[in-house]
């Protein structure tokens, strides 16, 4: 139910986001005249209700279009309680006249205030996201580069001793990790934003599960790990850059967690007309009380190793950016399975059904070890 909710939430503010102020205030006045309406046959006050509205059309269209909502909130309470003592045929004091100027003044003020608050914070998250885009923009280009000077000194590795080409890889894994983390960051946001596209393609899953492999085998090796893969599908319509990503983060936290000489296996097979890959691990396994929490941005079981917590959020996302869902099912001091799951989906508009021309693209994606 909730990720329903929180699915609902994110496509209403897909919906909503960019749209006119003059289409935000009038879905806002229309929200106001239904709560009116209700407020005319309800027996309590609706004076909470209102602000429903006020908050709605400051957050979309800014403090001042808030301002003026909260003003027709206002305007409409005055014009129901003057009709409410007419019909009464109540003849107000003048004390009781300046009381209800005194309740009116007060919802005023209670909605602009409601306005500027809201206004104020969607002006600071946005600002944090721009920061964040530029502070990761920034970090991309000289971490891409140390990677692309270290993997050509891996090539010309010859004349190193063990050591030597022990410490190139261990820089190699660190740059890689961090080029990981700042993509995770602004991929979480634009995910959760509703900005990344999800482009579907038929995959051969064997070759894409190498591939993620491919860049994880130096860091399973330092810790005598076996990377395995049994997979009884062979090709599913899929968004390769998402799903790839998501196996590298997932087998990242198997690496981490995994006791040393095991084997970390990936697994793909059918449940009903739905795919499902499932990444196994031999670690101490995940408590009952965190196997929601993990999903969460910056949740983490407490007492693990040192990450961002953003590595399983993405997972979470992405899966569910192509209809899918993700869990966990674990048995502590045994070790943990991450599954997750996608439905039959159709190749998107231009792909062809073949492999994804920026195929090169993607495996350079998967290089990049998760945080």
């Amino acid at each position: 139910m909730r990720e329903l909710g929180t699915r609902l939430v994110r496509q209403v503010h897909r919906l909503l986001d960019g749209r006119s102020k003059v289409s935000i205030v009038l879905i806002g006045f229309f929200l106001g005249a239904i709560i009116a309406i209700a407020d005319a046959y309800f027996p309590g006050d609706l004076f909470v209700l209102y602000l429903l509205p006020v908050a709605f059309v400051a957050w979309y269209a800014g403090a001042a279009c808030g301002l003026l909502m909260g003003l027709y909130a206002t305007t409409a309470i005055f014009l129901y309680q003057s009709i409410e003592a007419f019909n009464s045929n109540i003849v107000a004091s003048q004390r009781s006249t300046t009381y209800q100027l005194g309740s009116l003044g007060i919802r005023l003020l209670v909605y602009v205030l409601v306005s500027e608050v809201v206004s104020r914070l969607r002006s600071a998250l946005r600002l944090s996201r721009e920061l964040t885009e530029f502070i990761v923009h920034d970090l991309r280009s000289p971490i891409s580069g140390s990677i692309m000077g270290l993997e050509m000194l891996r090539q010309e590795s010859a004349g190193m001793d063990d050591y030597q080409r022990e410490l190139l890889d261990q820089a190699l894994i660190g740059n890689r990790r961090a080029l990981m983390l700042v993509n995770s960051i602004l991929d979480v946001s634009k995910l959760q934003a509703g900005r990344m596209s999800v482009d579907r393609c038929s995959v051969e899953l064997d070759a894409l599960v190498q591939d993620v492999f491919e860049p994880l085998r130096p860091w399973a090796l330092t810790q005598n790990v076996t990377l395995e893969a049994d997979l009884t599908v062979r090709e599913w319509v899929l968004d390769e850059r998402l799903v790839s990503r998501t196996l590298t983060n997932l087998l990242s936290n198997a690496l981490k967690y995994t006791r040393d000489g095991t084997t970390v296996k990936v697994t793909a097979d059918l449940v009903g007309p739905n795919l499902r890959f499932g990444v196994h691990d031999h670690g101490p396994g995940i408590p009952d009380r965190y196997r929601k929490v993990i999903f969460e941005p910056f949740g983490q079981v407490k007492g693990t190793k040192t990450g961002t917590g953003l590595g399983l959020t993405f997972c979470q996302l992405a899966t569910g950016a192509q209809g899918g869902k993700i869990w966990v099912e674990s048995q502590m001091g045994v070790g943990t399975s991450m599954y997750f799951l996608l439905p039959p989906a159709e190749v998107s508009a231009g792909s062809g059904g073949a492999l994804p021309s920026s195929r090169e693209d993607a495996k350079r994606a998967r290089i990049q070890m998760p945080h």
